[in-house]
C-alpha cells in the first residue's frame, strides 16, 4: 500500500509535506462538516496512498459515533466514497475504544483484536487516531489494509496530522455555529424586547439597538444606527448630566429619568439603566443600557400632584373658613347664652309664664351644644393647619386624671353614673402636654358618660405596659360599639350612636381630636368594645424612662 512511499525517506517526507500543505489550504474553503469529512477521507486514500479511510463524529449526547465519510481505493479506478454503515456505540469497536480512551492504536492483525467489528471486507490491519479540539474529543479517523502489520510510526504521525487539521476545522465550524445561534437568540430577544436595548461606541454613536426603539422614538432601525445619542436628548445638556451621573455612580446607573425627543419632535419621559462598556485594559469603549417608557406614569404622577395641590389648597381654604366662621359665630352665641342665663336666673324679675322658662332652658342647652361644636371645629382646624402646638413636660398622670374626674362628676351624678380612679397610688408620670391630655381625657369621659345607662360606671385605670409605656384607660359599662364601626371610630364626624336622640348630643369630632392630640404627644390611642359589653379606650404615652432608653439607643 504505502511501500511506494518508503523508497526514499527524504522524497517521501517532501511529498507528504506538499500534500499536507495543499490539504490545509483546501480546508479553508470547505463550507460544512460533512464535506470536510468527505474531502479528508478521499485525500487520505488518493493523495497519501492508504487503502481505505473512514471518519466518525461523536454525536451531541456523546453516546455514539456516526460515520460521516468513507473512501476506498479501487483497482484501476479513482477512490470510491460514501459508504453508509451503522452508528458505532461509544466505547464499542476500535473506533469507540479510541474515542473513549483518547489514545491512538495500531492493530497488526485484526482477526486477533476482540474490539474489531468486521463489515464483510477482508482487512488484516488498521490504524485509528482520535480527532481532538483541545482536550475535547470530537471523533476518530480509521484506516485499514488487507495486509497484516502494515502500519508503523510514520503512518501514525501522518494520520495524526490529518486528524489535527480536521479537528481544528471542525472546532471552527462548531464555534461558528454556536456564535450564529447565539446571535440568532440575541436577535430574537432584541426583536421581542418590550423595552429598548441600545449599545454605543466610544464616540457616542449607536452601534446596536432593539426593534422596540422604532415604536418608542419613531425612527427606523437604519436611522438609529450610527446616529449620535446626543440627538435623542430633549436638551443637549441632558447628555452631559447623564454622563456625569454615570461617572459619579462608578459606571452604572439604574432608573435615571430623562426626557427624550422623538422623530416627530414630541418629548417623552424615559427611565434609563446603563453601564460603561469596558475593554480588557479597562478603557471605556461605549455604553449599553435599557430604556423604559415611563411617559404615562409621569403624566399620571403630574396629574396626581396637581390634584393633591388642589386638594391641599381646598383643605387650607376650608380650615381658614371654619376658623373664621367659628370666631364669627362664637361672639353672638356667647351673647345669646349670657342673656339666656340672665333670664333663667330672673335677675331682672320673674319670668312669669312657666312655658317661657322651658324655652329659655332649651335655648341655653342648644347654645352650649353649638358652642361645643364651634370649639371642636376651631380645635380640628388648628390641628390640621399645624397651628396647635403641644409642649411636652413631665406630669403626674394621676393628678390630671383626678382633676378631669372632678370636672365630670356633676354630669355623671345627674345621669346616675359612678366615676372612679384606679391606680392613683402608682407613680405614673408621662411626657405630655397638660392642656392636651386634659382635653383628651375629658373627651373620653364625656363619651363614656354619654353612652352609659343609669346605674352604670366609668373608671379611669392607670398602669404601665410591658414595654414600659404609661397607659391611661377609660372603661365604661355602656352600650358598646359595633365591630363594623371600630375601623372608622377616630375619623372626623364619626358617631357611634344608633339612637338619633343620643347622636344629636355629639359632634363626631371629639375622638378625631383626641387621636390627633395623642399622636402629637408621641402616643397612641386604641379602642376595644363589643356591642352591649361596654368600651375600653387605651391611651399610651411615653414616660421619662422610656424616652431616656430611646435616646441612648
Amino acid at each position: 500500500m504505502l511501500n511506494e512511499f518508503d523508497q526514499d525517506p527524504v522524497d517521501v517526507e517532501r511529498r507528504e509535506l506538499r500534500i499536507l500543505n495543499a490539504f490545509a489550504v483546501e480546508l479553508i474553503r470547505i463550507p460544512s462538516e460533512r464535506e470536510l469529512a468527505r474531502y479528508a477521507a478521499c485525500e487520505v486514500v488518493s493523495a497519501l496512498g492508504f487503502e481505505d479511510c473512514a471518519f466518525y463524529f461523536l454525536n451531541a449526547r456523546g453516546t455514539s459515533l456516526k460515520q460521516v465519510a468513507f473512501s476506498r481505493r479501487a483497482a484501476g479506478s479513482p477512490p470510491a466514497s460514501a459508504r453508509a454503515v451503522n452508528d458505532v456505540p461509544y466505547g464499542r469497536g476500535v473506533v469507540g475504544r479510541v474515542v473513549q480512551t483518547g489514545r491512538p492504536v495500531i492493530i497488526g492483525d485484526l482477526s486477533r483484536d476482540p474490539d474489531y467489528l468486521p463489515d464483510g471486507v477482508a482487512m488484516q490491519s488498521a490504524i485509528c487516531v482520535p480527532i481532538r479540539s483541545g482536550a475535547a474529543i470530537l471523533g476518530a479517523v480509521i484506516c485499514r489494509d488487507p495486509l497484516a502489520r502494515v502500519f508503523g510510526p510514520s503512518h501514525l504521525e501522518l494520520l495524526e496530522t490529518v486528524a489535527a487539521l480536521v479537528g481544528a476545522k471542525l472546532d471552527l465550524f462548531r464555534q461558528t455555529d454556536a456564535l450564529e445561534e447565539s446571535e440568532r437568540d440575541a436577535k430574537d430577544i432584541l426583536d421581542n424586547l418590550k423595552d429598548v436595548y441600545y449599545r454605543t461606541g466610544a464616540d457616542g454613536r449607536i452601534e446596536l439597538v432593539s426593534a422596540s426603539a422604532t415604536e418608542l422614538l419613531g425612527y427606523s432601525i437604519e436611522e438609529l444606527l450610527e446616529m449620535e445619542c446626543r440627538l435623542l436628548y430633549a436638551e443637549h445638556q441632558d447628555e452631559d448630566r447623564f454622563i456625569e451621573e454615570l461617572r459619579r455612580q462608578g459606571g452604572t446607573v439604574s432608573g435615571y429619568e430623562m426626557l427624550l425627543r422623538r422623530r416627530d419632535d414630541r418629548t417623552i419621559w424615559c427611565s434609563v439603566s446603563a453601564r460603561y462598556r469596558l475593554a480588557e485594559d479597562g478603557e471605556v469603549i461605549g455604553i449599553e443600557g435599557i430604556v423604559c417608557d415611563i411617559d404615562q406614569r409621569k403624566s399620571l404622577e403630574q396629574t396626581l400632584s396637581r390634584a393633591l395641590a388642589q386638594a391641599e389648597m381646598a383643605n387650607r381654604s376650608k380650615t381658614s373658613f371654619l376658623a373664621a366662621m367659628s370666631h364669627e359665630l362664637r361672639t353672638p352665641l356667647n351673647a345669646i347664652l349670657g342673656f339666656a342665663e340672665v333670664i333663667n336666673s330672673e335677675f331682672l324679675g320673674p319670668i312669669g309664664n312657666p312655658k317661657y322658662a322651658e324655652y329659655i332652658a332649651d335655648i341655653s342647652t342648644s347654645g352650649r351644644f353649638l358652642l361645643d361644636l364651634i370649639n371642636d371645629l376651631l380645635d380640628i382646624s388648628k390641628i390640621e393647619s399645624g397651628a396647635y402646638q403641644v409642649e411636652l413636660t413631665t406630669i403626674e398622670a394621676g393628678a390630671v386624671a383626678s382633676e378631669c374626674l372632678e370636672m365630670m362628676r356633676a354630669k355623671a351624678a345627674q345621669c346616675g353614673i359612678i366615676c372612679s380612679l384606679q391606680g392613683a397610688a402608682l407613680p405614673v408620670t408621662v411626657r405630655a402636654d397638660r392642656r392636651a391630655l386634659m382635653q383628651v381625657l375629658l373627651n373620653l369621659l364625656s363619651n363614656a358618660i354619654k353612652f352609659t345607662p343609669h346605674g352604670g360606671s366609668v373608671t379611669i385605670v392607670l398602669s404601665h405596659t410591658a414595654s414600659g409605656m404609661a397607659e391611661i384607660t377609660v372603661q365604661d359599662t355602656g352600650c358598646g360599639i359595633h365591630d363594623s364601626m371600630l375601623p372608622n371610630l377616630f375619623e372626623p364626624f364619626s358617631t357611634t350612636a344608633n339612637d338619633p336622640r343620643i347622636a344629636q348630643e355629639g359632634t363626631g369630632l371629639g375622638l378625631a381630636i383626641s387621636k390627633s392630640l395623642v399622636t402629637m404627644m408621641g402616643g397612641t390611642i386604641a379602642a376595644e368594645s363589643r356591642r352591649g359589653s361596654g368600651t375600653i379606650m387605651r391611651v399610651s404615652l411615653s414616660t421619662p424612662e422610656t424616652l431616656d432608653v430611646a435616646e441612648s439607643a
